[in-house]
């Protein structure tokens, strides 16, 4: 059966694919400590996750919270102006906020333009708010923090220090990731799409 074909098969939709994708991963990272799949709480913990596609544990305590959406509805880049992006950063302020040492991993097939842009200035070129704010450009990057500060309803600082903890993963089709996962497995097994197979029905029952 063709990736396309087994991928239709199964039923996949694009959550379901990033969450098989970890789960691989635990094969291979040691430092992974666990995937969790739709939480309502972390482990040990009471208050509800606001971020809860998919958690990834590691051994140093560190946490990863995953967000994955299939594409923007017009296949165009996620905007600060898109309804539902902003929806879904008010979630992540939420759970960053109540997390101190998480981090966000937005997935996406369709590019996240002004918001990637920022996270990545912010973390490799403007290492504080004041350098931010003394040498960021004016037409581009603190238009972009100004917008985001007003979905956080945080300050500019606030939210500078925020979006730092937003990192991106890749733009992958359906199909690219399908590829991905089995090619990590082929390095561990014997027969990858089998244990894919199994992967695929383990993560729908820890839904």
């Amino acid at each position: 059966m063709s990736i396309a074909g087994r991928r239709a098969s199964q039923g996949y939709d694009y959550q379901d694919i990033i969450a098989v994708h970890w789960l691989t991963q635990l094969l291979h990272d040691e430092n992974l400590a666990s995937v969790q799949l739709e939480i309502i709480a972390l482990l040990g913990e009471s208050e509800k996750a606001t971020v809860d596609d998919v958690v990834i544990t590691f051994k140093d305590r560190s946490i990863s919270f995953i967000q994955a959406k299939k594409n923007q509805p017009e296949h165009e880049n996620w905007t600060l102006d898109d309804k539902t992006l902003k929806d879904e950063l008010a979630k992540i302020c939420e759970q960053l906020e109540k997390t101190s040492h998480s981090k966000i991993i937005l997935y996406s097939r369709s590019p996240f333009g002004e918001l990637q842009k920022l996270s990545e200035a912010c973390l490799t070129l403007y290492q504080s708010y004041s350098i931010f704010k003394a040498q960021a450009p004016i037409t581009t990057l603190k238009p972009t923090l100004l917008k985001l500060a007003a979905i956080f309803q945080r300050t500019e600082e606030q939210s500078y220090e925020l979006v730092k903890r937003i990192n991106f993963g890749s733009y992958h089709s359906l199909d690219d990731w399908q590829t991905w996962n089995l090619s990590l497995l082929a390095n561990k097994v014997t027969q990858p799409e089998t244990a894919l197979d199994i992967l695929v029905i383990k993560q729908k029952l820890l839904v």
